[in-house]
């Protein structure tokens, strides 16, 4: 935070918090506006044209922004490249195992487990996969601790293992790869499950209602 005077005398406090903070709300509001304008106009566009033009209208938009980032070439802060990017995107890979995880798994349970179990007479409702996937989340949250053990272990600061001046430690990213695995299963036994059993058992003119604060 620091004060700052502008040309006509005044001065004005300026807060790099808070101004990152309006941006990325005005950002997230941009987003939402968009959705629903794209989402009305392309129902409409659908009904009164057809497809072509209901998917034709956000591809046409999308056209445009590579336009919008080269006339506004100059008014970004640009970065020149500096080392190799294979960390970056080992780092990238990790962060997306969750979904990778979730893309893979989902059709093996629907296609596979679930189909399997029902033919060895393996009752598996929707509570009893809830359970599990409590289960699983419980096991991915000792693995990440067992990690994070390790990784106090192998460096020469102990728990203070990110401070200044500490080594990293000589530990494969992958190790956390269960975790990011067993939350995954989590997901798709508990949340999808819990998702069913909401739009079964609540209400019908409550499901709405009961299905939101479930994913809350």
């Amino acid at each position: 935070m620091r004060v700052k005077t502008l040309t006509d005398g005044s001065r004005v406090i300026e807060d790099p918090a808070w101004t990152t903070s309006r941006i990325f709300l005005q950002f997230y509001l941009m987003i939402n506006v968009g959705a629903l304008g794209g989402q009305l106009s392309m129902v409409y566009a659908e009904k009164y044209s057809g497809y072509l033009t209901a998917f034709l209208l956000p591809s046409l938009i999308f056209l445009i922004c590579p336009l919008i980032l080269y006339l506004a070439r100059k008014s970004y802060v640009r970065t020149p490249p500096a080392g190799s990017v294979l960390e970056d995107a080992v780092r990238l890979l990790r962060s997306n195992l969750d979904p990778l995880a979730l893309i893979v798994l989902i059709p093996v349970c629907d296609r596979f487990l679930y189909p399997a179990l029902a033919r060895w007479g393996v009752p598996f409702g929707s509570i009893r996969k809830i359970t599990a996937g409590f289960l699983a989340a419980t096991i991915a949250m000792l693995w990440a601790a067992f990690v994070q053990h390790m990784v106090y272990a192998a460096s020469e600061c102990g728990t203070m293992a990110s401070g200044k001046g500490c080594a990293p430690v000589d530990l494969s990213i992958w190790v956390q790869t269960p975790s990011y695995l067993l939350i995954a299963v989590a997901e798709i036994l508990a949340s999808v499950s819990g998702l069913e059993f909401a739009y079964k058992k609540a209400p019908e003119n409550m499901r709405s209602v009961v299905m939101v604060r479930l994913q809350d």
